[in-house]
């Protein structure tokens, strides 16, 4: 939890990838890298996590928001998608 301005926009730039285009390659990326070590998840359960992730994250400064906000919602929609096609 950032305490200051710095952290915040540390923070943001941290998660800046939740607001970009690229969301998805990358989460890819990282769902690969948690295998590495042995962590791994469903389909259904790295969806549901991702999606709950990017609805209870929240960009601390103005300008990330305004930057990144319509890309994280697009990816949201993307993950909330493939779950209503993909859960049984």
């Amino acid at each position: 939890s950032p305490r200051t301005l710095l952290e915040e926009l540390l923070a943001d730039a941290d998660l800046d990838v939740l607001g970009r285009e690229d969301f998805m390659l990358k989460n890819s990326a990282l769902r690969r890298e948690l295998e590495t070590f042995g962590v791994t998840y469903s389909d259904t359960e790295w969806h549901q996590q991702q999606l709950q992730f990017l609805e209870t994250h929240r960009y601390f400064s103005q300008a990330a928001r305004q930057l990144r906000d319509a890309a994280k919602e697009r990816n949201s929609q993307e993950l909330r998608t493939w779950l209503a096609k993909n859960m049984t």
